[in-house]
Order: structure tokens, then C-alpha cells, then sequence
């Protein structure tokens, strides 16, 4: 039999139940012509899931895991499961099979409402079709992408909470993703300790392995089980559960000056690594904090990082090791500053490791854990080369550069024109396209370019009679104290290097470049498509009626996997000169297989807006009725694109409060959340929309406090941590436990009276940083004098 969590799709989301109610009159249609009921399998638009992640779709999914298939019809009414390996491809009668990229799947099991197959060990990597046929019909095709390695673990809830190891072996854990090798490796720790581990591919059921973990003895209940393979790490678990918050505090080393920032390894969320301001010559004084051993020390009175820099700490990836550069520095950026590396991690030696040049930064490798670089910058025109250290060792190994670390940007310039109205666009044959101009504001001569990787012009071709390139608007200037110039003494203007203007994107299926464009007096919008071949442009009209939204700074894009389209917002009037609330009447899709143009208009009277409370996650684009100035800026409406059906959505906030300020993205849970206010910012605990279930809650504040920020969202838990504002101004944080709306307040330690500030005052983000691989937050804790005491840490339950 299969190991693993059956649960129930999301039966209960608005837009998801509009999909079903439009297909069952589909299917009623049809069986009014036929005599007949319709059994076409059909997949939900999000249905197609990591079986043991359970991230939202759009999924990823490794080579060799399970996937699952949430729908209707998928199979017979009584459940399926296979019997013995290997897993058959076809089940049931009639034969029911899953297709991805056109090839049968092994199955676990099958049953009308879900199917877990296996991911081919073979795959390609990328974007994959999927789909279900069940006798003579199948599904319309969903996608996904398929990784070569993408680690899960199986969770007593669906895909967070306690692990659940395998029968009778209480420290075998259940794993997929592992890739294809039989014994692959695997790093763990278990509260940030680390955890030896071994897994070995299952016999009896293919795709999954049995990981053996060698828990520490001081593991505790409510510790993080954090594992990785090949870069990429597991959904994030618990060893066993916790039953409330546990507090720990350290206090300063005697001398310390004030701490202007803290940080923590990744993890280990309880060594805390703080600093002081640098000082005259560039050096941090830095110190450490073990709230696991309650130590704390000086660390080293001179790290160093580039001016730019606001920490000259490195957190190595998937580990309990800190980097940082000694100094003093021997030279200024972009020149090597330091040799020296210092290496450090709780409950071992620090050590300091030489270079073999000197490096201007530190960098964590995301897809070598456990290994950070330094980029060696030419001396006297040398070459650049790369150090590759290992943390655990100090081990290092010096490389050439790739080609394009240390390399000058290419410079563009076309027929005389040297103003980039849109980013690169990348092309097949390691070519580029771009749109340049003469000026940035008010272009008189502009061209489609397409150049090679070094900036040689391969084609340049003029825009179509009447049009020209839309570009956004600059925002007015604020507190310039020389108008018109670049900077104080009538400098020169500097070309912007942010993002471009105008907005441009590659349409790989047509071979085609749009651009987006207006005529001179804003009467109309519309794509301008660019063949590769440099033939003849086409214009692509909007519909009647419907302008890109052209009076915000940056008119962009956002890709929906799912659908296969781009999105932007679209709105009734042309206008392209600058407003703080940018008005939107819904969107306008692309086609990324056609090129075809539609939209999806929200309903009359809708108010929505575009600007800083815009976004796009999961295939979710979102935005806000973010109105007013300043402080007051404040929204009482979110609007939702899902980018999987297409169907759009408005939330508004539940009866009694005045509204919300911009909201945070919680992907992993399709959610958002954004501080409630009556009166004032937070006075009113937090909003908490659900973008696949379409529903709204409202986590109020305990007794006691007046205002609360959000601190952090710790997905091991699917916990909230607020810090809180008590009416007599100390400060505290506060755990909002997602499920239920409970609210637990956690009480500071003896001494204590803020975190983060001095009471009464407004947080440093600085002083305050939350771990979510550790299921920790960690802050310096201010006395009632406001005078810093030590550092606090509290491990989320």
C-alpha cells in the first residue's frame, strides 16, 4: 500500500466552485443532446500538487515523486491503490491512466476525485502537460514543472506541522523527491543541530524513500526538521509538537555599545550574531548570542563590508555557518577590501580562513549548501577568478570567473541612438532585443533592435507611422533641492539605470516581439509585434474600449504558468501622465501560445488601483482600492486575477473596520495579510484574505493592546507573530495561530520592557529578524529606561 496523507481537495474555493458550476451545465447540456450523462475527466484548475509538499499550484514537482490530481471523474467511485511494484500505468475498467507529455505515469491509485501518479525518472526538466484519460476521454491538459530534485516530507498535517514517520520506525521519516539516485544525500537538522541522515529508495513503494534521521538528544518537541538535497529543501516540519511559545534571553556582554543589527544563521535561529555602527575606519564590532548555552561574547572588533553593505554577516546556505570579511580594508570597493574570512557557528571554533586575493564580497551559493564564494577582482587588468569555500572546512578552491561575474555591461548603441527604452529581451541564437531611442522622457527617433550578445546590431526597424513607444511616466520629484539638475551644484543629470520606461516581451511560439505603444495624443493603445526576421510589423489592437494602465511609473507584466498568458492591468482612459493612485478597470491577457489579446473586466463601480499594493504570486495578480496620502493611505478592497481560470475576485474587509494598509504575501498558503485599523494602523489586530477559498477573517488583538505589526509568518506552524503595543507602550509579541484565529501573547523576560525599540517608539526592522527555517524570532530587548539589555528569542509552537 501507498504511505502517504489523502486529503481532500479545496472543494470550497469561490472561483474553483464557479469552474465546477460552469462545467456541470456543460455537462447537462450535453447530456440533453446525447440521452447520456458526460464522464469527462476534468482536472481543477489548481489541482495538480506535490503529494507530500503540498504547495499551491502552480506546482513543481520532482523527477521520480508523486504527484497528485485533485478533480472530478477522474476515476470509479471506490478508490483503486496498486498492490505490488512495480506501479502499473493503467487501472480499472474502463482503464484510467495519467499522460505527462504524452507518457503513461506509474499509478498508486485512482478514484473519482484523485489520483496519485509518479513523475517519470526521465522527465524533461521544465514545463510539463498533464492530463487523465479515463476509457476514450480525456482532461484538458494542466501544467507543472518538473525539477530534477525538490525534497518532501511527510507532515500529520497536510504538508506542515509534526512529521510522520514511518510505521514503527519512529526515526525513518517518509520522503519523495529525493531525485533518481537510490541513495541520495541528504543534509539535516533538527533545531538547528545537525542531524545525520540517510535515505534509501523504497522498494515496495517506488518514488518514495525511507530517510533515517539520527535525532540530537537535545532535540525538543516544536524543533524544526530542516532537510536539503541537491539545494533545494523539504517542506519545513516539527520533531513532535509543541504546546506554547518558549522564551530565552541573553544578556549583552558587559561594554557592549548599542547593537544597530542583528541577524541569525539560516538554521539556527538561536545563534544571533548583532553589531555595532561601524566606525571611523569601516569596522562593525560584532558579538554573538547562544540562547540554546545562554552565552553571549564579543566576537571580532573589525568586520568589514563594502560601503553599500549594511552587514558585513553571510548566512551560508542550508547551515548553522556565518561568513564575514577582516578587516581593516586594505582597499575601497569595487577593489578587493580583505583576505581574511572569518568563519563562524554555534558551538564551535571560529576560525579565520585565507583568500587567495583579496574580495570585495561574500556571497551564499543557493545550489551548493554548505558553500559560500568571493569574487577575487583583477589586479592590474588580471582576470577575475572565483573562491569556493567550504564553511564546514575553510577548505578553498580558486576558479576562473564565468564570463559574465566582473565583465563591463554591454554597451547599446544603434544607428547613433544610446537611450534603452525597454530591459534586454532575451532571444534564441544568444541574441538580444531592445528598443532604443534618442532621449528617455520624449523620444523623436526610436528603434526595434535586435543585437548579439556583444551589441553588434543584427536588425534595426523603425515603429509603424502614428505610434510610438508607451512609456511610463516619472514620478514628480520630491524635496529636490536643485530642480532640474542631477544632483546639488548643477550636476549633470544621470541616465536612470532602474527599470526601463517602456515594456516589451518575447512571444517564443510567434517568434514575435510586442511592444507596448499609444499614438501621440493617447487615443488609443496597442502592441507593436516585431517579427525575429525583421519583417514588416504588425500592429495588434486592444479591444474597444481598453487602454494599458499608463499612469503609474512601471507598466509591467506578470506570467501566469498556469493559463499561459501575460497579464497587465488594463483600465478605460488612456492617460500616461503620473497619479499616486493609479485607477485600473481589470486586465488585459496575452496569449503566450498565440498571441491573441483578451481581458477580464471587474464589475461596475469597482475601485481598484495600482501601484505599491500590487503583486503577483501562485499565479495570483492583485491589487488594492490603496487610497489617501502618507500615514492615512489605507484600502478596504482586494481584487484577484487567478491566473489559473482567469476569473476575478474582490474581498473586502469584514464589517467594522475601516480598512487595511499593504498587504504581505503569504504564498505557501495563497494568502495575504495586512495590519486592521478603526482609527489607526494595527489598532485592529489583522485582515487575513484567502485568495483560493475567496474568504476574509479578521484576527483580532488580546485585551490589552492598542497596535500591532506583523513580525513574521513561520510556515513549519502556519503561525502570525505580531509585535504588539501594550497601553502603557512596552511591547511584546503576540502568535496568531492561522486555523483557529487564536492569539497567544508570549510575556517578555524579567528586565525586559520592549523589543526591538525603546517602549513607545517605532521598531527597527534592524533589531528584529524573524527565522522561518527555525521556526524563531529573535530581538534586542530595551529596558523600561530604554536602555538595551540583551537579546530575546521566542521558538514558535
Amino acid at each position: 500500500m501507498v504511505s502517504g496523507n489523502q486529503t481532500a481537495p479545496p472543494a470550497n474555493s469561490l472561483h474553483m466552485l464557479r469552474f465546477v458550476l460552469t462545467l456541470a451545465a456543460f455537462a447537462l447540456v450535453a447530456c440533453g443532446l446525447s440521452g447520456q450523462v458526460v464522464n469527462q475527466p476534468v482536472i481543477f484548475p489548481r489541482g495538480v500538487t506535490d503529494h507530500l509538499r503540498h504547495d499551491p499550484a502552480p506546482a513543481t514537482i520532482a523527477r521520480g515523486a508523486v504527484i497528485e490530481i485533485n478533480g472530478f471523474n477522474l476515476g470509479p467511485d471506490t478508490s483503486l491503490t496498486f498492490q505490488a511494484a512495480p506501479l502499473p500505468t493503467s487501472f480499472g475498467d474502463p482503464a484510467v491512466q495519467v499522460l505527462i507529455n504524452g507518457t503513461a505515469a506509474g499509478l498508486y491509485s485512482v478514484s473519482g476525485a484523485q489520483i496519485l501518479a509518479r513523475v517519470p525518472a526521465d522527465a524533461p526538466l521544465g514545463l510539463a502537460n498533464i492530463q487523465v484519460v479515463v476509457g476514450a476521454a480525456t482532461s484538458a491538459p494542466r501544467v507543472f514543472t518538473v525539477a530534477a530534485a525538490l525534497p518532501g516530507v511527510e507532515t500529520r498535517d497536510p504538508g506542515f506541522g509534526p512529521v510522520a514517520p514511518a510505521s514503527g520506525a519512529a526515526n525513518v521519516l517518509v520522503t519523495t523527491g529525493l531525485g533518481v539516485n537510490l541513495r541520495p544525500t541528504v543534509t539535516a537538522y533538527v533545531g538547528g543541530i545537525p542531524a545525520p541522515a540517510q535515505a534509501q529508495a523504497s522498494a515496495a513503494n517506488p518514488g518514495f524513500f525511507g530517510l533515517t534521521l539520527d535525532v540530537p538528544g537535545a532535540a525538543r518537541p516544536g524543533d524544526v526538521v530542516y532537510l536539503n538535497t541537491a539545494g533545494r529543501s523539504a517542506n519545513l516540519a516539527t520533531w513532535q509538537r509543541a504546546s506554547a511559545p518558549e522564551v530565552a534571553f541573553v544578556k549583552l556582554p558587559a561594554g557592549t555599545p548599542d547593537l544597530v543589527q542583528i541577524s541569525t544563521a539560516e538554521v539556527n535561529g538561536k545563534f544571533v550574531l548583532g553589531l555595532a555602527a561601524r566606525d571611523a575606519k569601516g569596522c562593525f564590532s560584532t558579538f554573538t548570542f547562544d540562547l540554546a548555552n545562554q552565552k553571549s561574547a564579543g566576537l571580532n572588533s573589525c568586520l568589514i563590508a563594502n560601503a553599500a553593505a549594511a552587514t558585513p554577516f553571510v548566512a551560508v546556505t542550508g547551515t548553522e555557518y556565518v561568513v564575514a570579511l577582516v578587516g581593516p580594508a586594505s582597499a575601497q570597493a569595487p577593489a578587493g577590501i580583505s583576505k581574511q574570512v572569518l568563519i563562524t557557528a554555534p558551538g564551535k571554533d571560529t576560525r579565520t580562513v585565507v583568500l587567495s586575493g583579496a574580495a570585495a564580497t561574500l556571497a551564499a551559493v543557493a545550489n551548493n549548501p554548505g558553500a559560500f564564494t568571493a569574487v577575487i577582482p583583477g589586479v592590474d587588468g588580471g582576470a577575475v577568478t572565483v573562491d569556493t569555500i567550504t564553511a564546514a572546512t575553510g577548505a578553498v578552491r580558486n576558479a576562473a570567473a564565468p564570463a559574465n561575474v566582473g565583465a563591463a555591461p554591454v554597451l547599446i548603441s544603434v544607428d547613433g541612438l544610446t537611450r534603452t527604452l525597454t530591459n534586454r529581451i532575451n532571444l534564441p541564437d544568444n541574441q538580444f532585443a531592445i528598443v532604443v531611442a534618442d532621449s528617455l522622457t520624449n523620444p523623436q527617433q526610436v528603434v526595434f533592435a535586435i543585437l548579439k550578445a556583444n551589441g553588434e546590431k543584427v536588425s534595426a526597424t523603425p515603429l509603424p507611422a502614428g505610434w510610438v513607444p508607451l512609456l511610463g511616466p516619472a514620478a514628480p520629484a520630491v524635496n529636490n533641492p536643485n530642480p532640474g539638475t542631477g544632483g546639488p551644484g548643477g550636476a549633470a543629470p544621470a541616465f536612470p539605470v532602474t527599470a526601463a520606461p517602456g515594456l516589451a516581451f518575447y512571444i517564443a511560439e510567434n517568434k514575435q516581439v510586442y511592444l507596448a505603444a499609444k499614438r501621440a495624443d493617447d487615443t488609443a493603445h496597442a502592441f507593436i509585434a516585431f517579427p525575429l526576421d525583421a519583417s514588416s510589423p504588425a500592429v495588434v489592437a486592444l479591444p474597444d474600449g481598453w487602454f494599458l494602465a499608463a499612469c503609474t511609473t512601471n507598466i509591467r507584466t506578470y506570467n501566469f504558468v498556469m493559463g499561459r498568458k501575460l497579464a497587465m492591468f488594463g483600465s478605460n482612459s488612456g492617460t500616461n501622465t503620473f497619479l499616486a493612485s493609479c485607477p485600473a478597470a481589470g486586465f488585459i491577457l496575452v496569449d503566450l501560445l498565440s498571441g491573441a489579446l483578451t481581458t477580464a473586466a471587474l464589475p461596475p463601480n469597482s475601485d481598484m488601483v495600482i501601484g505599491a499594493a500590487a503583486g503577483s504570486f501562485n499565479d495570483f495578480l492583485y491589487a488594492t482600492n490603496l487610497n489617501g496620502a502618507g500615514a492615512n493611505r489605507m484600502a478596504s478592497s482586494i481584487f484577484v486575477l487567478d491566473g489559473a481560470d482567469f476569473s476575478t475576485l474582490r474581498l473586502d474587509v469584514p464589517a467594522g473596520l475601516a480598512g487595511f494598509q499593504a498587504p504581505t504575501t503569504i504564498p505557501l498558503m495563497d494568502s495575504l495579510v495586512a495590519t486592521a485599523q478603526k482609527r489607526a494602523a494595527g489598532d485592529s489586530g489583522f485582515v487575513f484574505f484567502d485568495l483560493a477559498q475567496g474568504a476574509v477573517r479578521q484576527f483580532a488583538l488580546p485585551d490589552g493592546f492598542t497596535t500591532a505589526a506583523l513580525a513574521g509568518f513561520f510556515p513549519a506552524t502556519r503561525k502570525l507573530v505580531a509585535r504588539a503595543v501594550a497601553a502603557d507602550r512596552r511591547t511584546s509579541f503576540i502568535v496568531f495561530d492561522i486555523a483557529t484565529g487564536t492569539a497567544t501573547p508570549v510575556p517578555n523576560p524579567d528586565g525586559v520592557a520592549s523589543l526591538a525599540s525603546r517602549p513607545g517608539a517605532a521598531a527597527s526592522p534592524r533589531l528584529l529578524v524573524a527565522n522561518p527555517n527555525t521556526n524563531t524570532i529573535a530581538a534586542v530587548g530595551f529596558d523600561a529606561d530604554g536602555q538595551q539589555v540583551g537579546v530575546v528569542t521566542v521558538r514558535i509552537p
